[in-house]
């Protein structure tokens, strides 16, 4: 388990943001009727879920010095969910 402030913030910001989107994808069966702005806006808040745990993994890891692999691995899982939600978003298909 992380140690620092911002391990324990990457953690718990990674976490949550891949609840919150896998509810969603379950929810947006039901919103998509509502309108694609509120699947938009749900979608990309998740997206700046992991950005932030992003970020505060990599203050983690070299600005605290922490050692947990759990703020590593989710760092790097997070990274690639914030990479991909980043190029969805600059170029959409």
């Amino acid at each position: 388990m992380p140690k620092t402030t911002f391990g324990k913030w990457s953690v718990g910001l990674i976490v949550f943001a891949f609840l919150f989107f896998f509810v969603l994808r379950r929810l947006l069966t039901i919103l998509v009727p509502l309108g694609n702005s509120i699947a938009f806006f749900l979608v990309f808040v998740s997206g700046l879920f992991f950005i932030a745990g992003t970020i505060s993994g990599v203050l983690a890891v070299f600005k605290s010095k922490e050692r947990s692999p759990t703020v590593y691995i989710l760092t790097v899982v997070g990274l690639l969910a914030s990479a991909f939600f980043i190029a969805e978003v600059v170029s959409p298909h």
